[in-house]
């Protein structure tokens, strides 16, 4: 009877695990290396750009810099700004350009829309590292 309980109780368990793992898409893409992805509007005078954020496992982290809106996407450099080295954007706008700070800068993708303007900032380590403990601070938004 005993063993039949404690059954019983690990099945129970797992089931609300396995319940709240369907929550959180994060896990989820954890586990199952399915991709996770976060979409961030920004709207500008030329129009309007998403930044992207595409999870795979612990170490897949793409940005990208797109004109589409869609949440299930594959980076292509041709038409978006595509950032793999997982490393966070702080961005703001300044009249019709998107400002980024970055740690490297990436060639325009050939056929990304023109009247778009996207400035690049290569910043030293340093100064990124302190970015991230004064970004507010300076007017900047991180993704």
């Amino acid at each position: 009877m005993k063993v039949k309980n404690i059954v019983l109780l690990i099945l129970g368990l797992s089931i609300i695990i396995l319940l709240y793992f369907n929550y959180n898409r994060l896990v989820l893409g954890f586990i199952f290396n399915q991709p996770v992805n976060k979409v961030t509007e920004i709207k500008m005078k030329g129009g309007t750009v998403y930044l992207k954020d595409l999870r795979k496992g612990l170490n897949t982290i793409i940005k990208v810099i797109s004109t589409s809106a869609s949440e299930d996407f594959d980076p292509d450099e041709k038409t978006e700004y595509v950032f793999r080295n997982g490393l966070d954007l702080f961005y703001y706008v300044e009249n019709d350009t998107l400002v980024l700070m970055v740690r490297k800068v990436i060639d325009k993708p050939a056929n990304f829309p023109k009247g778009i303007n996207i400035k690049q900032v290569k910043l030293k380590n340093p100064e990124y590292m302190n970015l991230h403990n004064s970004y507010s601070e300076k007017g900047y938004e991180i993704f």
